[in-house]
């Protein structure tokens, strides 16, 4: 009857934390997607909010006629409330201009053309009849957003992450055998069965792309395994781990390449040395995280992220009396963590 009222007891304590996290991970998505609502497809976007219809015009003078990307039709000359953009880092430098073609100050009507900077005559700001028309010296603000973001081999994007967490203070536990038994103390580093209050390990996701979402954003879905020494033991950590990414597929000639991401998981772990039973009381561990990443080549970025965990790890089974029952023999700890993942995605 105890047992089963601890184990009871245990089972609410979880769906308790697995509450919480839902709740965090919902106040986080929210902050996420507010901060994003000024972003758009458009260079522009990224240095402020939308002009009003009264903003400062530009008028892009150009040496041969292009196609009016709104209309189609040959123009040598586009007019726009958005300042265009110089992007520099390509083998030619071109000019990037965002077209209103719904009315001024619309974000999301915009259409953008991209020019050859040896195509431009010259760029000029006006306003109202009563300023005369001034120069604009074209300078860099964008670089060249290759990020491609597509994935390897056939996962549509691939995390390598290298890991460490802080638990906070174990406690000690003991272990009685025929001469008295032994203490196994906690400490700050290792892997011993006292516990440890930093831990380190390794992770890997394989991700498919199960939602995109507002033109550039995605949602991934997949497994993700690990390695974890710690406890006393090995443990291999299996999840589903469901990601959202911002920018997922970012704009080549906008000016924000990077990317934010949210993630969770909820899974078990597996060893070889415990022999402790897979029950939600033993082995769950579930966790939330958010994380930024930053392109270092067209397949590669190179990512950080933040997390918090609870973990339910058993521990190297009790061997000196015979009469405890096979699924009571694996002492459990149960730990929070606060952590930090390097690595690269691709």
């Amino acid at each position: 009857m105890m047992q089963a009222m601890n184990r009871f007891v245990i089972t609410l304590r979880a769906r308790d934390v697995a509450v919480r996290l839902c709740l965090l991970c919902a106040a986080l998505v929210t902050g996420v997607l507010l901060s994003s609502c000024a972003s758009s497809s458009c260079a522009y976007c990224d240095y402020g909010d939308c002009p009003p219809p009264d903003a400062y015009m530009y008028s892009v003078e150009l040496r041969d006629p292009v196609a009016d990307p709104c209309s189609g039709e040959l123009v040598l000359a586009l007019t726009t409330p958005y300042q265009p953009s110089l992007l520099c880092e390509v083998e030619q430098r071109v000019l990037r201009v965002d077209v209103p073609c719904a009315k001024a100050g619309d974000c999301e009507g915009s259409a953008g053309l991209t020019i050859p900077e040896a195509a431009v005559l010259r760029v000029l700001r006006v306003s109202d009849t009563k300023t005369h028309p001034q120069p604009v010296a074209l300078y860099c603000r964008c670089k060249n957003c290759e990020a491609a973001r597509d994935g390897l081999l056939v996962f549509d994007k691939v995390e390598l992450r290298a890991m460490g967490a802080y638990r906070g203070d174990q406690t000690a536990v003991f272990y009685p055998d025929a001469a008295g038994g032994v203490l196994y103390e906690p400490e700050t580093f290792g892997t011993g069965r006292g516990g440890t209050t930093i831990t380190v390990g390794a992770e890997a996701a394989l991700l498919w792309e199960v939602l995109r979402f507002g033109g550039t954003h995605a949602f991934h879905l997949g497994p993700l395994v690990g390695v974890w020494p710690v406890d006393g033991s090995t443990f291999i950590p299996v999840s589903l781990h469901p990601r959202i990414t911002f920018n997922n597929r970012p704009d080549p000639y906008g000016c924000n390449c990077n990317a934010w991401y949210l993630f969770g998981d909820l899974g078990v772990t597996f060893d070889g040395t415990t022999g402790a039973p897979i029950a939600e009381d033993r082995r769950i561990w579930l966790g939330l995280g958010i994380g930024y990443e930053i392109p270092v080549s067209k397949q590669v970025d190179l990512g950080a992220d933040l997390f918090v965990r609870r973990t339910w790890l058993p521990l190297p089974p009790l061997e000196c009396c015979p009469d405890i029952p096979a699924d009571e023999r694996n002492p459990v700890r149960i730990s929070n963590l606060v952590g930090l993942r390097f690595g690269v995605t691709f």
